[in-house]
């Protein structure tokens, strides 16, 4: 019976972890690297890139806080949506690769 008692809370405990929205967090994004993290509760359903005169944070926020007036606010609410992307010259370099790989390898 405690083993199954066990079991089922060892379960539970991973759903719950599994279920934790990730979002990129930092106050100053320009001067401080963004961290992957998880949301510390489980209200913060979105997360968020916001940019007010240059200054730009990112963080795990609640759905209201999506439609601030008079602020620039990207919501979106999958693990690790509000990170950045590849910075063009890194993207252009990793199509580069393959099609010259691909000119040699024939």
């Amino acid at each position: 019976m405690a083993r199954m008692w066990l079991s089922t809370c060892l379960v539970l405990l991973g759903m719950y972890s599994v279920a934790a929205l990730e979002c990129y967090t930092c106050a100053d994004c320009k001067q401080n690297p963004a961290v992957l993290a998880p949301c510390p509760s489980s209200l913060l359903t979105h997360c968020s890139h916001m940019e007010v005169n240059g200054f730009i944070a990112k963080s795990c926020v609640p759905k209201l806080s999506c439609t601030l007036p008079g602020v620039n606010i990207n919501c979106c609410d999958t693990d690790g949506c509000n990170g950045a992307g590849l910075p063009a010259p890194a993207a252009l370099l990793l199509l580069t690769v393959p099609l010259i790989a691909s000119f040699f390898l024939r």
